[in-house]
């Protein structure tokens, strides 16, 4: 729903759908070409559909706030809770560990006892 171009996030102004192997899938974005170059492209993608995104003023308050602050795209999850949902991390290479710590022990890849010691209380609170 957002992506970063240069310095700056911005908002996707279509919802793409389509299917791979028959599967549904959803990505966005604000250049309908290039996905349907790609599906023309792959035999394994079909049924390419786009929706126009809609958005509140609060996700597009949040937006600003969050091109004032300087998250790198690497953290786009994290950037992408902040403006649909307003889920602010205080620092978002720490929310990053913490969530992959989370979906690491609730899928049985890691103990709670092995996760960084720093991140260890959050993570446990978050999984009560």
């Amino acid at each position: 729903m957002i992506e970063k171009e240069g310095n700056e996030w911005r908002l996707c102004k279509y919802k793409v759908i389509h299917k791979s192997h028959g599967n549904e899938q959803v990505h966005y974005t604000n250049n309908k070409d290039y996905w349907r170059d790609t599906v023309a492209k792959h035999d394994h993608l079909t049924d390419l559909e786009f929706e126009e995104m809609d958005f509140t003023s609060e996700q597009k308050e949040r937006l600003e706030e969050l091109n004032q602050m300087d998250i790198s795209e690497a953290y786009m999850s994290v950037a992408r809770d902040m403006v649909r949902e307003g889920i602010i991390a205080d620092d978002p290479v720490a929310e990053s560990r913490i969530r992959a710590a989370i979906q690491a022990v609730e899928e049985d890849q890691k103990k709670l006892e092995t996760v960084e010691k720093k991140y260890r209380d959050k993570v446990q609170n978050r999984l009560e």
